[in-house]
Parts: C-alpha cells; structure tokens; sequence
C-alpha cells in the first residue's frame, strides 16, 4: 500500500480484520511484527507481538516488551525513566523518607 493508510484505501468498510505486518530491526536483526488493527465486533488484543513462519506454521510470539515506536521502522529502548517519573509525579504527602 505504499504510504496510503488504511483508512485511506477504505479496507474497514470492507474487511471484518485487518492485520498489519512489519519488519522491525532491533540489535541489527530483523524481527517480524504484527498489530491487529481492527476486528469488528471483538475486543482484540492492542498488544504489538512478534510473530515467525516456520516450517509448522505461523507462531505469534510474546509482545515487544521495554520497546516503544516498533511500527515506526525506529524502536528504541523504553529507558528507566518511568520509575523517576512515577517518584517525582507523587504528592509530596505520600513519599516514602
């Protein structure tokens, strides 16, 4: 599809699922990717995962985890902010000393 979405190319009118594939390269290794987009009437999982074909089929493996921008075609490593963050957001009341 190019740069065409796919709201653009008007597939939700016409598929019940839509499935996004990608090729992700993290630590100089390709790994492949999968997002259900949409699945009408169904409360699918959101979760980015990595999928492989093998010689007994399609595997869809574990999310992409402590990793943010996947689809991107640049992830990058979720740093160890978060917890310094989570600290300095509390009320000043409910930190620990």
């Amino acid at each position: 599809m190019g740069t065409t979405n796919v709201a653009e190319a008007g597939l939700p009118h016409i598929a019940d699922t839509i499935i996004q594939m990608r090729c992700v390269k993290i630590y100089s290794q390709m790994t492949k990717a999968l997002l259900v987009l949409e699945h009408r009437a169904s409360d699918h999982d959101l979760d980015i995962r990595q999928f492989e074909v093998t010689p007994q089929g399609f595997v869809v493996r574990a999310p992409f985890e402590g990793r943010e921008n996947i689809l991107s075609g640049n992830p990058r490593a979720v740093r160890k902010i978060q917890k310094a963050r989570e600290f300095f957001e509390e009320p000043l009341g409910e930190k620990e000393h």
